[in-house]
């Protein structure tokens, strides 16, 4: 082994960007503050990019009053916050999210963010999947309407007459709502409940994650955890038939 590498091994020099300490390693590797803070900033800057994930975007039956929200992420005197309404995840205030909102703070203050660690399990292994069927999980966009072929109207019959009445899938406008891809509603039961897939997904890839697997079913919020944070997210009513 080079002199060079036994130094690093040792903490005598940075082991990122080289430079010497003053004072005798400690015997295994270290960071100078320049790099150890660089490294958690980048650290810091991946996790919100996870995070971001969970806020919400504009797309089917999102209204402009939720995307007000919940489209941004937010903080108060003590925590920053991510939501879509669903899912939730708090950290520790960053100091680059000056966003307030009272109106999304009160809206999860039925969230205790406390729940004993030890209770928590890994959550499911969910099969990443890149969805070619849909464009943020819409699978029909605006489209003529194929019940009224987008006159807005149908011809209703009676043994009398016939006559025009307004188009009940399109609400007379003549253009198809729009329709949730498949990918947007597939389910993962996790103990007695059912989370979306998507959701998991992106609960998966933070830094240790572990979910609380309850053993009655309820309506609330399930709790989850990992590396500087904690979250809750929504169970489905009802959902699939895959065990996680």
């Amino acid at each position: 082994m080079g002199e060079y590498a036994e130094l690093i091994l040792n903490g005598d020099d940075c082991e990122s960007c080289g430079i010497s300490f003053h004072d005798e390693g400690p015997g295994y590797p270290r960071r100078c503050k320049g790099c150890k803070d660089e490294c958690d900033r980048d650290e810091k800057t991946d996790l919100m990019e996870i995070l971001d994930k969970f806020l919400l975007k504009p797309g089917i039956n999102v209204s402009e009053n939720a995307l007000e929200f919940f489209s941004e992420p937010w903080s108060d005197e003590k925590y920053s916050y991510w939501s879509d309404g669903n899912i939730i995840a708090r950290t520790q205030k960053i100091e680059k999210i000056t966003r307030k909102s009272k109106i999304a703070s009160q809206r999860i203050t039925g969230f205790s963010f406390n729940e004993q660690e030890s209770l928590f399990s890994q959550p499911p292994k969910v099969v990443e999947k890149i969805c070619d069927k849909c464009e943020n999980g819409i699978a029909e966009p605006e489209k003529t309407c194929p019940e009224c072929d987008g006159r807005g109207d149908v011809i209703a019959e009676t043994s009398y007459s016939d006559y025009e009445v307004e188009c009940a899938s399109c609400g007379g406008t003549g253009v198809s709502t729009e329709v949730r891809c498949r990918c947007q509603t597939e389910v993962t039961k996790v103990g007695q409940e059912f989370i979306q897939d998507s959701y998991l997904r992106i609960i998966s890839k933070l830094p240790n994650a572990n979910i609380l697997r309850r053993k009655i079913k309820t309506l609330a919020g399930i709790p989850f955890i990992f590396d500087g944070g904690r979250g809750y997210v929504m169970p489905v009513v009802k959902g699939g038939d895959r065990d996680g």
